[in-house]
């Protein structure tokens, strides 16, 4: 028995429309929207959530904010906070010592780094 297969009809090229264009334009403009951290309620919430990670995790104690956090560009996505308290020595001895810590907003985790020498305090 002989069978005929039927070749499909070329297909026509798909010309790049001003829909397809708009279309591309409005999924570049989105990508960096969607990169960017979540926010919280209000930026007094940031502003605690920040300050209570960074003090925990900064194993000084008696830690406080040493001032206001700095917030960055969304892009970078980041906020810095000084952190103060003491540094125990023993159980009896402590000295006065600061870290630096770096908040990512994104995957809400502090980075804490030593900034002993960061400030210098004339006499």
């Amino acid at each position: 028995m002989f069978v005929v297969r039927r070749t499909p009809a070329p297909c026509r090229p798909r010309r790049f429309t001003v829909a397809h264009a708009l279309a591309a334009a409005a999924v570049l403009a989105a990508s960096p929207a969607l990169a960017q951290a979540p926010l919280p309620k209000s930026s007094a919430a940031l502003t605690k959530e920040v300050t209570d990670a960074c003090i925990k995790a900064s194993d000084l104690h008696r830690a406080r904010a040493a001032g206001k956090p700095i917030e960055f560009e969304d892009q970078i996505g980041m906020t810095a906070l000084l952190i103060e308290g003491d540094v125990m020595l023993s159980r009896t001895k402590s000295r006065k010592g600061r870290v630096l810590c770096l908040f990512d907003k994104v995957t809400r985790n502090p980075f804490i780094g030593d900034a002993t020498g960061l400030i210098t305090t004339r006499r």
